[in-house]
């Protein structure tokens, strides 16, 4: 039997790089959070503001940055600017249907994967898409939604 992929209508006649959310809706402010760490110091904390995360890009330390909810798509659009991401990588983020993939780029590497958890409202095992970007003294993680399965690292 021949299965037919769901098309999002809405991308319909936008050009490739064009940010519109594809998934599960998820309502709710995006939580930012950052660990910031070298070998003698560690910080880490909540943002209210995505670009409260910009002064830690040149940084002589490494920095983790968590984006949970990718549904504010001027949040995704800025740290893209900030940190030089390429549109169509942006568009991969709040595109939540991807396949896992990994792509080189000059100065980062991009990660789409899929984590997998169980819930106990549900009685199957879940799936949620977390994209990586890994650059030189960065990593900037995003995931569909508030309350992620890593919450313990924060």
């Amino acid at each position: 039997m021949r299965q037919f992929i769901k098309r999002s209508v809405s991308k319909s006649g936008l050009p490739p790089g064009s940010l519109v959310h594809i998934g599960k809706k998820h309502i709710g402010k995006t939580k930012i959070n950052v660990i910031d760490y070298d070998s003698s110091t560690l910080s880490e904390k909540e943002l209210t503001t995505i670009e409260e995360s910009f002064s830690y890009k040149d940084t002589q330390t490494v920095t983790w940055i968590n984006v949970d909810g990718v549904h504010q798509l001027d949040t995704i659009e800025k740290i893209g600017k900030h940190f030089h991401l390429h549109p169509l990588v942006l568009e991969d983020i709040v595109n939540t249907e991807q396949r896992p993939k990994i792509e080189e780029f000059d100065d980062y590497f991009f990660i789409v994967l899929k984590m997998l958890y169980s819930n106990n409202k549900v009685p199957q095992t879940q799936a949620e898409q977390v994209s990586i970007i890994l650059g030189s003294g960065f990593v900037i993680t995003f995931q569909e939604q508030v309350g992620d399965r890593y919450d313990i690292l924060f």
